[in-house]
C-alpha cells in the first residue's frame, strides 16, 4: 500500500526547487561575490530554466529575503530548546553562537544577508513560511512547523522580562529596545568586517560589544 503523501507532489517539487536554487547560490558565495554569480549557470546546475529562477525570485537578491525567513525560523527553534534555567547572559550568548556559526560557515552569505536587511522593508521578512516549506527545509525537526516569523522576538522579550523580574536587568529598560540592540550587535557590519580583516572570531566582537551594553542595562 502506497504511503500517503504529507505534501502534494507538485507543491513539494516547487519548494524543493526553490530551496535548491537558494542552496546553489549560497554555495557559490563561498568562492564568488554575489555580483559575479551567474544565474544562468546556477539554473544549469539545478537543472531548471532561467525563467524558472525568476518565477521563484523576481529579483536576484530576493534569495536573501527567503534565506532570512528560513533563518529566523531556525533561530526560533534553537532558542526554544534552551534550558529554562539558563541565565539571561547565557541566552544572549547562545544567540551570538548561532550568528557566529552562520557567519563562520559562509561570511559572504552573512554579509549579503545584512545588506538585504538594510535594503528591504521589514514586512518582507515577516511573511509566514508555509507548513510545507518548514517541513521540507528542516526535515526531522520536531516542533519546527508551529513556529512563526515572529517567534524569536516573542521568546526573547519573555527572556528579557524574566531577567527584569529576577533583578538582573534594570526595570526601566525598554525590552524591545534592548532586543533591538542585541540584534544590532549580531548584524554589525563593523564586527563582520573586522572579523574578516583581522582573522579574529566574530563571537569575540559580539561579546565585547555586549559587555559595553551590559554596563548600561544590568542592575
Amino acid at each position: 500500500m502506497a504511503k500517503k503523501r504529507i505534501i502534494p507532489l507538485r507543491e513539494e517539487k516547487h519548494i524543493r526547487t526553490k530551496l535548491a536554487l537558494l542552496n546553489e547560490i549560497a554555495s557559490g558565495l563561498k568562492n564568488q561575490t554575489f555580483r559575479d554569480i551567474n544565474i544562468k549557470e546556477v539554473c544549469q546546475r539545478v537543472l531548471v530554466s532561467e525563467p524558472t529562477f525568476y518565477n521563484y525570485y523576481p529579483r536576484k537578491r530576493d534569495v536573501f529575503i527567503y534565506f532570512i525567513r528560513l533563518w529566523k525560523i531556525d533561530l526560533s527553534w534553537h532558542l526554544q530548546r534552551l534550558s529554562k534555567d539558563l541565565s539571561f547572559r547565557e541566552v544572549v550568548d547562545a544567540v551570538f553562537d548561532f550568528y557566529a556559526k552562520l557567519h563562520n560557515e559562509n561570511p559572504r552569505l552573512f554579509n549579503e544577508m545584512t545588506t538585504a536587511l538594510l535594503q528591504e522593508g521589514q514586512r518582507d521578512f515577516i511573511i509566514e513560511l508555509s507548513f510545507a516549506e518548514k517541513y521540507l527545509a528542516f526535515p526531522g525537526r520536531k516542533g519546527m512547523v508551529p513556529l512563526s516569523s515572529t517567534s524569536f522576538e516573542t521568546d526573547m522579550i519573555k527572556w528579557i522580562n524574566k531577567a527584569k523580574e529576577q533583578g538582573v536587568l534594570k526595570e526601566t529598560i525598554d525590552s524591545e529596545m534592548l532586543l533591538m540592540n542585541i540584534m544590532s550587535i549580531c548584524m554589525s557590519v563593523w564586527a563582520q568586517t573586522e572579523s574578516i580583516v583581522k582573522k579574529r572570531p566574530i563571537k569575540e566582537y559580539y561579546t565585547e560589544l555586549f559587555n559595553i551594553l551590559w554596563e548600561g542595562v544590568a542592575k
